[in-house]
């Protein structure tokens, strides 16, 4: 959570939060498992860790009350309620920004406020989408930016109304980055022609922050990081060094690589020039 103080998992039908009690050293502590009918896809706290949002298979959304005082295990957590149906069209992805929770599904990126949520929810745009896409808010841009076919990315204000569209295609027909430290040799200082990198045409199946602004995406061999929010597209890198990637996730500049086959995670850090 925000606060550092819970954690929460999901796994098939269930999600589990603990009390890992840092502050006062003791062993973790369950407090809640919560269990339904329906596989979870996505789980995600609002910024200040009051409340936590699951996504599932059926495109239900439930959001769960979390109540943390200071007295030692002073946590009142209320039962999940159902805050958003998607109409049978499963959650790929789900965000927390300025109040507003971003829900996309494989048909459509809505914006919800949850604590209205008999109110409508906003669809991002208009035009829908079938498949595995993500959508995720920029707090430095104010924005959502919500992935479409074929590597491009609508950028939307929380009205829902699309402000452009970042065509990322073309960004991509360029040889990979070399990832030091990460099996580097000098083998891999051998120049690629561009001609062996046309332009790619990839599903973003999840859009995530590093470094707080740029947009980061993977595909099971592949990661991607870019810089949309600036007034101008720019891959700050793409690599193929990394192969069955199933899962990524960012902090700062932090960023960790879940692989399927071998249950390994790798660890990559962004750095700048000065840093290097």
């Amino acid at each position: 959570s925000p606060g550092a103080r819970l954690l929460a998992l999901a796994c098939q039908k269930t999600i589990v939060v603990w009390d890992h009690n840092l502050e006062e050293k003791a062993k973790p502590r369950r407090l809640k498992v919560v269990g339904g009918e329906s596989s979870i896809n996505y789980i995600c706290w609002d910024e200040r860790g009051h409340r936590l949002f699951s996504g599932d298979d059926r495109g239900h959304v439930r959001m769960m009350s979390i109540a943390v005082s200071k007295i030692k295990s002073g946590i009142n957590m209320k039962e999940s309620e159902l805050i958003f149906r998607g109409g049978d069209t499963p959650i790929v992805q789900l965000d927390f920004f300025d109040g507003k929770l971003i829900i996309s599904s494989t048909v459509q990126c809505w914006i919800l406020d949850p604590q209205s949520p008999k109110s409508s929810a906003i669809p991002v745009g208009t035009k829908p989408r079938d498949g595995l896409f993500g959508a995720c808010a920029v707090a430095s841009a104010a924005m959502v930016y919500s992935a479409r076919p074929g590597s491009r990315i609508w950028e939307a204000d929380l009205d829902g109304r699309v402000k452009a569209t970042h065509q990322l295609k073309n960004l991509l027909a360029v040889p990979p980055s070399i990832m030091w430290g990460y099996g580097y040799s000098s083998d891999s200082d051998e120049e690629s022609s561009p001609s062996m990198w046309p332009p790619q045409a990839l599903a973003f199946s999840e859009l995530i922050l590093v470094n707080n602004k740029y947009l980061l995406t993977w595909s099971p061999d592949g990661l991607y990081i870019f810089d949309i929010t600036s007034g101008e597209d720019h891959l700050l890198a793409w690599t193929n060094q990394l192969e069955d990637i199933s899962y990524v996730s960012c902090h700062r500049s932090h960023i960790f690589i879940l692989h399927q086959s071998s249950s390994v995670v790798s660890h990559l850090v962004i750095m700048t020039p000065v840093e290097t």
